[in-house]
């Protein structure tokens, strides 16, 4: 008989505790999906600002780079720095990447744009 009530007493014993077990497995699941979610949405939020911003920078830029292009003077220097040969007229060569870094120095100091480059076949 009294081992009948030992079995009882521990059965008692034990069903709280898996019952808490099973609980506490179960919030934590579900605090983890609830995390998961969460950070998902955030990364989601950050990712869609992210690409708004490298939109509109872009535009900014091509905007910048369209406006130099149609200033004559900036064509007129670029030719000369494309058409100089670089060993025999140095001077001519500084003289238009002067005048180019005159142009452009407001743009770089205010768009916070390093410098500029000519590209040319």
């Amino acid at each position: 008989m009294t081992s009948i009530l030992k079995a009882k007493v521990a059965l008692m014993m034990a069903i709280p505790l898996v019952l808490i077990i099973a609980l506490q497995f179960y919030f934590q699941a579900k605090m983890e999906l609830q995390a998961k979610l969460s950070t998902g949405r955030d990364i989601h939020s950050l990712l869609k600002t992210t690409e708004q911003a490298v939109i509109a920078w872009s535009k900014r830029v091509k905007t910048d780079v369209f406006l130099a292009s149609d200033d004559a003077s900036v064509r007129q220097y670029t030719l000369e720095l494309i058409k100089a040969d670089k060993n025999e007229e140095q001077q001519q060569l500084l003289t238009a990447q002067n005048k180019l870094k005159d142009i452009f120095s407001n743009a770089i100091k205010h768009r916070e744009y390093i410098g500029f480059s000519i590209i040319s076949p």
